[in-house]
């Protein structure tokens, strides 16, 4: 059992989401960034798909009222446990009273926490993931968290030898796989894309606007989708950005009368109205879902081969997950170094 004592500022149970029901006009939902909750739980030992925590800008106060193992991925942010500095990306011990205090995230936009044994709420439609549009899953009808709610949650005894197991990547230990946001915004983060179903619906400059031009992320931004500002895309003759509407999924890019590009996250509507010229490729979904007000951005086209060389890239690097020996207080060193010009 896990006892909220401090919600954060929108904490959201999410497992990998719904499948299988947008024909019946109902969101994927899911976590935002799939590839920190797929890799939190492959850290405390559980399948990909269980349900964790999603934490937007602020992670929860929480207490454990057992033994557990846990994980913090995704957005940097500095955790504590019981008042000591603990790393990211990193499987490790809480007893009964042990308090994980609230920590702001300072690179990125979410970050997940995941428990040996997954939370153990309601499943609705095959899955646990709150959907607040649709008053589904979560907690209860898809709310945020509240203070004094409490997740059932029960450790596997074969996850307990799962302390110590860390995520190592490219020597970041607090972005291992090198994929949030610049927080300094000195540069655009990739995001790749391909050709969409409409792609014709945009003039020839007004492609090579899109994949060429930096955009910057607005705050009307959410899980549904995410609002880009730069230079106006160009449609071709005899087109406005309005289509008769049509199927549309996580990743699909559309292009409204405005000129100014939207992707559409985990919480995106079945159906839209406005062209859809590109889409994110799958592997970028989680770069997109690291995005706050600010950020910025260089939508890059890619060929097929290259979307399916960095599926491939994202698969092999969930899978260096190691065994110790690992030393938890350089990992908290490098954690008070901080990265980008973060200080502590």
């Amino acid at each position: 059992m896990i006892t909220i004592l401090k919600p954060g500022f929108y904490t959201l149970i999410q497992d990998l989401g719904r499948t299988g029901y947008m024909q019946y006009g109902l969101s994927r939902s899911g976590a935002m960034d799939d590839f920190a909750l797929k890799a939190g739980n492959r850290l405390v030992g559980n399948p990909e798909d269980k349900a964790g925590l999603e934490c937007l800008l602020i992670t929860p106060t929480i207490r454990f009222e057992e033994d557990t193992i846990f994980a913090l991925t995704g957005a940097y942010c500095r955790p504590s446990l019981n008042g000591k500095l603990i790393p990211m990306w990193t499987a490790l011990f809480a007893g009964p009273g042990d308090v994980l205090e609230s920590a702001s995230v300072l690179k990125g936009c979410r970050a997940y926490l995941t428990f040996a044994g997954g939370i153990d709420s309601p499943a609705v439609l095959g899955s646990r993931s709150a959907d607040k549009r649709s008053l589904i899953g979560g907690q209860e009808k898809g709310r945020a968290l509240q203070a004094g709610d409490r997740l059932s949650n029960t450790m596997p005894a074969v996850c307990r030898r799962r302390e110590g197991y860390f995520l190592s990547g490219n020597g970041d230990p607090q972005d291992p796989f090198d994929y949030l946001p610049d927080p300094d915004h000195k540069t655009a983060l990739v995001l790749r894309v391909m050709e969409g179903p409409q792609q014709d619906a945009l003039s020839i400059a007004g492609w090579k606007t899109l994949t060429s031009q930096v955009y910057m992320a607005t705050s009307e931004s959410d899980r549904m989708g995410i609002r880009f500002q730069g230079p106006r895309i160009g449609f071709a003759s005899g087109q406005d950005g309005n289509i008769v509407t049509d199927a549309m999924i996580p990743g699909s890019i559309q292009v409204p009368p405005s000129g100014q590009p939207i992707v559409m996250m985990a919480d995106a509507q079945t159906t839209g109205g406005y062209t859809k010229p590109a889409v994110l490729i799958a592997a970028d979904l989680c770069r997109a879902a690291q995005l706050k007000a600010g950020d910025r951005v260089l939508f890059e086209e890619c060929q097929e081969e290259e979307a399916y060389g960095a599926l491939k890239e994202q698969e092999e690097a969930l899978s260096h997950v190691q065994f110790p020996p690992f030393d938890p207080k350089e990992a908290i060193r490098k954690t008070k170094v901080g990265l980008g010009g973060i200080g502590v």
